[in-house]
């Protein structure tokens, strides 16, 4: 049975002296999504966000571990407090207090995460706010007077992102306080790859089907992801990959019956389903991947993966009805299958094939080619 901390918060305060602690906690996931979008620049030229983007390849140069940035700008501070258990997103930004609590005077970042206990420790998010009221610029090597370095401060807070702690014995990136440190030494290496050898280990008993989009189908339009996952386990989340990539998290606990007479025992089995809209057209014609992958409470994963074709018009969406219109013929090329050929949209002329889908219910788009008005 594991139990959900609401309130813990872990605060690294980042000083040039300071008394203070983050314990040493694996993210949840790996490679991390972290939302980061800073505008403006350094005195030395150096814009913000370049600075960030330097911070993270910092530790993805040095270390196994890997964060996915995200360059859109999402208030740390947004559901903190009351909401303690966060929004789900790792952020970085630059405020002028501590989410409603004033810096104190040698607080150069703060860190807050939010954490779950089963019988280990994950983190679950981190944010990190920089303090604001900071002379800040972006240079390397020893502190220069009245100007701290933004981009070793950074690299110290997104060290606790990860999961380290303060070093104070030998030198390192992880010290409690600032120094001409300015990259991470081989003790924050090590710990990162101490702290993350022992990956996540597989659940044969989770059962995750993708339905929608099928193994080798062809998908056009808006349509839906959906499928059912269980486990032995209370399901903790659901993640899409597209082509390899972190998409987003999709909905789940929609009713399922058919699974529940099949996993009676597993909870949650009756609420297994998972759905989710997408507009394929805002992908590139052609082939992809999804990856579905499934956590359970005890951080155990399981994932499926089906290669997809994706077909459209030259308009990613046509927004009005009036400019599709039916001016060619029909014909029939297969038992579940038809053509409708000269099939204008938006004033250019496609030949589309539809064919019956039996998971949809309903004939769908396979095939869209250009052809002749």
């Amino acid at each position: 049975m594991c139990r959900k901390i609401a309130t813990l918060l872990l605060l690294s305060l980042f000083c040039h002296t300071v008394y203070a602690y983050e314990l040493a906690f694996r993210t949840i996931q790996e490679p991390l999504p972290i939302y980061i979008n800073l505008s403006g620049s350094s005195g030395s030229g150096t814009t913000w966000h370049a600075a960030a983007v330097e911070a993270l390849n910092t530790w993805g140069e040095n270390t196994e571990f890997e964060f996915n940035l995200i360059s859109v700008k999402v208030d740390p501070c947004s559901v903190f407090p009351p909401n303690f258990f966060g929004d789900d997103r790792n952020t970085v930004a630059f405020a002028d207090d501590a989410c409603g609590v004033p810096f104190d005077e040698d607080t150069l970042a703060i860190t807050f995460s939010v954490a779950i206990i089963t019988d280990d420790i994950y983190t679950l998010e981190s944010d990190v706010v920089i303090n604001n009221n900071v002379d800040w610029d972006v240079y390397d090597g020893p502190l220069r007077p009245f100007t701290m370095d933004f981009k070793r401060v950074l690299i110290h807070e997104l060290g606790h992102v990860i999961g380290l702690n303060h070093e104070d014995d030998v030198p390192a990136i992880m010290a409690s306080f600032i120094d001409s440190i300015d990259e991470p030494t081989a003790d924050d290496i090590k710990g990162v790859e101490v702290l993350y050898s022992n990956p996540a280990f597989t659940d044969d008993g989770i059962e995750v089907v993708l339905e929608e989009p099928g193994e080798s189908a062809t998908v056009s339009g808006i349509s839906n992801i959906r499928g059912w996952a269980v486990g032995n386990a209370d399901i903790l989340r659901i993640d899409l990959l597209l082509d390899g990539e972190t998409f987003t998290r999709v909905p789940r606990g929609g009713t399922r019956e058919d699974v529940k007479k099949l996993y009676k025992d597993r909870p949650g089995s009756e609420s297994a389903g998972f759905s989710m809209a997408m507009a394929w057209s805002l992908l590139e014609p052609g082939e992809h991947t999804l990856t579905v992958r499934v956590m359970d409470w005890f951080f155990r994963t399981t994932e499926v993966t089906h290669t997809f074709n994706v077909e459209a018009f030259d308009a990613a969406f046509v927004s009005d009805s009036n400019q599709v219109s039916l001016d060619g013929g029909y014909e029939k090329t297969s038992q579940n299958s038809f053509k409708i050929k000269g099939l204008s949209v938006e004033g250019k002329s496609y030949d589309v094939i539809f064919k019956w889908n039996t998971g949809s219910q309903k004939f769908e788009m396979t095939e869209i080619d250009a052809s002749e008005p």
